[in-house]
């Protein structure tokens, strides 16, 4: 792959990331918005919310693979960005966050994307 598809995928990461900055503005001040999010969030959050460490601790072991296998920038990235992801889905909660499953979600874009990134590149000769 070259440069030009690297940066054109960790500026759609930073758009995405951007995107919760979006998604809390609308939720504060528009009113539909905010009342389908709260239905959806506590719909979602009685049946998956048990499961939802899962996710972080998936990416955090596949980062911790491609680091040791690889190592190469975008592993490093993949790491740093699956232990942040992991530490917040484990130290905060609905209550503190109104659209907390629509971070959760939008983190795990952000990862899939850095995940098809490190899985294309090469290996590092050391």
């Amino acid at each position: 792959m070259n440069k030009f598809t690297y940066l054109i995928v960790h500026l759609l990461q930073i758009v995405c990331l951007y995107f919760i900055y979006v998604f809390n503005d609308f939720y504060h001040n528009r009113l539909g918005f905010m009342r389908n999010t709260a239905y959806f969030q506590e719909k979602f959050a009685s049946k998956y919310s048990s499961f939802l460490w899962l996710i972080p601790t998936l990416f955090l072991l596949l980062a911790i693979i491609f680091v040791v296998r690889k190592k190469t920038l975008e592993s490093l990235i993949f790491l740093i960005e699956s232990l942040l992801f992991a530490g917040w889905i484990f130290f905060f909660s609905l209550e503190q966050f109104e659209i907390y499953f629509l971070i959760a979600g939008i983190f795990t874009l952000v990862l899939i994307l850095q995940l098809v990134l490190v899985s294309l590149q090469k290996r590092k000769v050391a």
